[in-house]
């Protein structure tokens, strides 16, 4: 019934009302951390979400863009360019084998690459995401829209550890090394580039 009924109904919803979506995370995260503690596993000493970082995910894109490696599209989206990123580093470094496996690189974007786009290449990933009626958005220089599905890692970061990360740990290709491409472009400047991250430790999802 989910689809027909997001389908027939989902454009309804109002975009600036984030209760709905709000409750039903937070529902699973009282949940999550049920289990955790169940397991005798601590909690974080600190506890970042998405919702409560867009205006610093905003900032972060725009800096990138601002250095060149960004570009926004007519439909108010926002894309890395690994183009302009490779006349000076090094693309996919901890998996280079991966590099042009287009299935991973759709299945790191998730249903954002799903329906048209209007980005310059097929491996260039989103920074931000025009919203289609009825799904959650924020206000944007491009547009009511959403974070991609690597940035907000990337500009939590900032806010809560700094410039430099000892040992990150999370998903493989493509999400570190995008992590990895956005973070540098970010910090660095002609003539002094900046290592992000120390040590990156691939995980799987836990279910």
């Amino acid at each position: 019934m989910l689809p027909y009924l997001d389908a027939l109904h989902g454009a309804e919803m109002d975009f600036n009302n984030h209760k709905i979506s709000l409750e039903l995370t937070q529902k699973f995260e009282r949940r999550f951390f049920e289990d955790m503690n169940a397991l005798y596993v601590l909690p974080p000493d600190q506890l970042t979400r998405v919702t409560e970082y867009v205006p610093q995910i905003v900032r972060f894109v725009e800096k990138i863009v601002a250095n060149g490696f960004g570009y926004a599209t007519p439909d108010g989206s926002v894309y890395f360019d690994i183009d302009s990123f490779e006349a000076g580093h090094s693309y996919s470094r901890l998996e280079p084998w991966n590099k042009n496996d287009r299935a991973l690189q759709a299945d790191g974007e998730g249903s954002l690459s799903k329906g048209r786009s209007m980005k310059r290449s097929e491996n260039h990933f989103a920074l931000w995401k025009a919203s289609k009626p009825g799904e959650p958005a924020w206000p944007s220089p491009w547009g009511h829209g959403r974070p991609g599905w690597h940035i907000e890692c990337s500009a939590m970061a900032l806010e809560v550890i700094g410039k430099t990360i000892d040992i990150h740990s999370g998903l493989r290709f493509p999400h570190h090394d995008n992590e990895l491409a956005q973070s540098e472009t970010y910090w660095s400047t002609p003539g002094c580039q900046v290592q992000w991250t120390n040590y990156f430790i691939h995980m799987g999802q836990l279910r």
